[in-house]
């Protein structure tokens, strides 16, 4: 078997043995999880500043997202071990969600709370994206593993690609923060479910 046909199998065996519909929904998740993440890191900094916060105030809200994400990397991953992959990572999705809509208000709030908000929404969506990484790695069986994660991590550099852009295009629309972000908590509530029927699904075959 030449190198070109070895990929071709390893691709193949991703929609083989009952992990079509796991494959499709993870790389539909990354997606997700890749838009959330680059649209919040693209375009929080511009919402904030066009909503009179200093430069330091927007850098400290923009690192929160950032210090959130490493936290959470110490923190689901027991959870994991404990609770279950697709709980824990369902979990944190829909937890997201309500810290990602809690970001419009929080802007017109105290300071305080917008560092809250932006911490727990940074410890939902980087921790989320860490956390289905580790998802696919234990989806796909060791030979297909790092094929698996691959692909998945390409398919959703799209989300990645997509999600700044969308939000561009609502900001051009003049929607409020509130609006803004209330739409964007629409993802990870998607992502959620997915992952929480992905759970259902394959725990039981």
């Amino acid at each position: 078997m030449t190198e070109v046909e070895a990929k071709r199998s390893a691709v193949g065996s991703l929609f083989q043995s009952g992990r079509t519909l796991g494959t499709l929904v993870l790389w539909l998740v990354f997606g997700l999880n890749l838009a959330e993440f680059y649209a919040l890191q693209s375009w929080l900094p511009t919402i904030l500043a066009g909503h009179g916060f200093s430069p330091n105030a927007v850098a400290l809200a923009t690192s929160m997202t950032t210090i959130g994400g490493i936290v959470a990397a110490f923190a689901i991953g027991p959870a994991m071990d404990k609770l279950g992959a697709y709980r824990s990572l369902a979990v944190v999705y829909f937890a997201g969600v309500a810290f990602v809509a809690l970001m419009g208000p929080a802007i017109s709030a105290a300071p305080w709370v917008l560092m809250i908000a932006a911490f727990c929404a940074g410890f939902c969506i980087s921790g989320g994206q860490k956390s289905v990484i580790a998802l696919a790695a234990i989806f796909y069986p060791a030979p297909i593993r790092s094929t698996g994660v691959g692909w998945a991590l390409g398919i959703g550099r799209l989300g990645g690609i997509g999600g700044p852009l969308l939000i561009g295009l609502l900001l051009a629309y003049e929607l409020s923060a509130a609006s803004l972000f209330y739409a964007a908590a629409v993802p990870m509530l998607v992502a959620g479910i997915l992952v929480a029927l992905l759970g259902v699904r394959y725990r039981a075959s």
